[in-house]
């Protein structure tokens, strides 16, 4: 039987070994890493990753996180003909931040009536804070701390000890309680135009591979 001694020798150099990896991984020209010798190489590794463990999402994130992404978001909602219904669902929202980060950058789409967002989440907790937008500065200042100034000003202006999301970003806000890897997920909330699924995908075991987003969204 191995030692406390050898099992945390172990697990120090298979953690040097997949951050030596990873740094290798993020500086490898696209066209390398697209080979079929490479590509098995990164699958290996995958799996060694997926043997450490479960990995558990971290509920935390940046309001306006990923600008580029949220301008792409733009630019597809954009061409949705005038008057017609925009439909986006935003699975695994958590607290929210992406949820107000869409709504904010959709803030100059003519008719905000016919923007249908909805954020769900598994988590009852995170959810309720989420719907109520108002965020104690001692747990989440952090996740401000991207904006400027006036974003700051006009997205979730301070009040007393708490960060609270203005009400025209609340409003039509539709929060819904579920599991993004339900089956009946997508008969439950109907055709959307929008799907986000950011990164809680990553990791997951391969039976969650039943995920239908791409036929049914």
């Amino acid at each position: 039987m191995k030692s406390l001694k050898d099992h945390w020798l172990v697990r120090k150099l298979g953690s040097i070994f997949l951050a030596t990896n990873e740094w290798l991984w993020n500086r490898l020209p696209q066209p390398l890493r697209n080979t079929r010798p490479v590509q098995q190489y990164g699958h290996l590794l995958h799996k060694l990753v997926l043997l450490r463990g479960w990995r558990q999402p971290n509920p935390g994130t940046y309001m306006l996180r990923n600008r580029a992404e949220l301008e792409m978001i733009h630019s597809l909602a954009s061409q949705q003909p005038a008057g017609q219904d925009l439909r986006i669902a935003v699975l695994a929202c958590s607290f929210g931040m992406e949820v107000y980060s869409i709504k904010w950058a959709l803030r100059d789409l003519g008719n905000q009536d016919h923007i249908q967002l909805l954020g769900l989440d598994i988590d009852d907790a995170v959810l309720a804070v989420a719907r109520s937008g108002r965020y104690p500065l001692a747990d989440f200042s952090w996740q401000f701390e991207r904006l400027s100034a006036e974003e700051y000003r006009q997205i979730c202006p301070v009040e007393g000890s708490d960060a609270l999301v203005s009400d025209r970003l609340r409003s039509g806000i539709q929060w819904l309680h579920a599991n993004a890897c339900d089956r009946e997920l997508p008969e439950k909330i109907g055709q959307q135009d929008i799907v986000i699924a950011n990164r809680f995908l990553c990791h997951m075991p391969v039976s969650y591979t039943h995920l239908r987003a791409h036929e049914t969204f």
